[in-house]
């Protein structure tokens, strides 16, 4: 277990805190809608290696649709409504042309395809306003070496009305994603988490890991559907150890609770990090609640596996076991494998 040395001011967010105060996941709540994540496998099946493929599955990994094909699929997100995904994709079909990820959306049913930036450096990481109407998104140039440059880094946010685009953070940004209310982007920086609101002003640290890198998978806290007034606005993470080269080897998703009302009322002070993910289980990697609020899904490795095409394997495809947990860490269990891990869970409207 690795100890985090660098606490905030505070107390420390044990798991009963993360019980009372409403989860993180999701952004936007609603009924429990489809998982959405990129599948590499999908391209040997249609013989197009270059292509991945966006699909979604029932929370059971059943029932398995493929959305768009596309270059590099990575770093899906549903819209407000559940009709959209927000993604990033490469323009060029060679796997060494990061700087050609450029931001798109698409609805669930893979219609009305629009590409949203035009850039010759990286656009990764969007995320939705509430109202549809803006995206958050990180955008890092590549160096020659195929290296993200994060000191030149850019938390930006996307006018889809206009096309305008503001600068919100310059420099050393990963990941970032708007809160559901839209008051606040989160965004780490690698070893620290830390929250904006989109004018920019301001920013606060919300988390610290010291001896640890962040994988990022950043999720806001998800209001309770049936009291919209309880919200803190804890945010989800991944951490991996500070050892040097790891490949899927984060040890645990964690939470920063109360990241909103420290922010906005800041005698209401955030408190360290705590882990969610039970322990003991291997890489637990990106958590996502369920948009009802009463659980969360996660990853863990599953190895490389075989995929057949026309009969024969060709290729060998990294899996990942999906599970499944309550809302305090409780009752983990295995749902289904898959040849991705989702990055976000479908909200669906309330049935009238």
């Amino acid at each position: 277990m690795h100890v985090r040395t660098k606490a905030l001011a505070g107390a420390v967010a044990a798991v009963a805190v993360l019980i009372a105060a409403a989860p993180a996941g999701a952004s936007f709540p609603g009924r429990n809608g489809r998982l959405v994540f990129a599948d590499p496998s999908q391209s040997i099946k249609s013989n197009e290696p270059s292509k991945d493929a966006l699909v979604t599955v029932r929370p059971d990994g059943t029932h398995r649709r493929v959305v768009v094909r596309m270059p590099g699929v990575t770093d899906a997100a549903w819209s407000a409504d559940g009709r959209q995904i927000v993604f990033a994709a490469r323009t060029v079909d060679r796997a060494s042309a990061y700087n050609s990820y450029e931001i798109f959306t698409v609805r669930a049913n893979g219609s009305h395809l629009r590409r949203l930036t035009h850039n010759s450096v990286a656009d990764l990481s969007p995320s939705w306003s509430r109202s549809g109407h803006s995206i958050a998104l990180v955008r890092v140039p590549y160096d020659k070496y195929y290296r993200p440059v994060y000191d030149s880094a850019e938390l930006r946010l996307l006018n889809l009305d206009n096309g305008k685009e503001r600068v919100v953070v310059h420099g050393s940004v990963r990941e970032a994603r708007l809160s559901p209310d839209s008051k606040l982007i989160a965004y780490t920086t690698g070893q620290d988490v830390f929250v904006v609101p989109p004018t920019g002003r301001n920013p606060m640290q919300v988390a610290s890991m010291a001896d640890a890198y962040l994988d990022g998978a950043l999720a806001w806290e998800t209001p309770f559907p049936d009291h919209p007034g309880v919200y803190g606005g804890t945010l989800l993470f991944t951490d991996y150890p500070n050892v040097g080269a790891c490949d899927y080897c984060s040890t645990g998703v964690w939470a920063a609770s109360n990241a909103e009302d420290a922010y906005f009322y800041r005698p209401h002070t955030p408190s360290d990090p705590s882990r969610i993910t039970p322990w003991g289980a291997y890489s637990p990697w990106r958590a996502t609640w369920s948009p009802n609020a009463r659980r969360i899904d996660y990853c863990q490795p599953g190895g490389l596996v075989p995929v057949a095409h026309r009969g024969i394997y060709t290729y060998f495809a990294e899996s990942w076991r999906l599970f499944t947990m309550k809302r305090d860490g409780t009752d983990a269990r295995e749902v289904a494998p898959l040849l991705g891990c989702p990055t976000d869970w479908q909200p669906l409207p309330k049935k009238k």
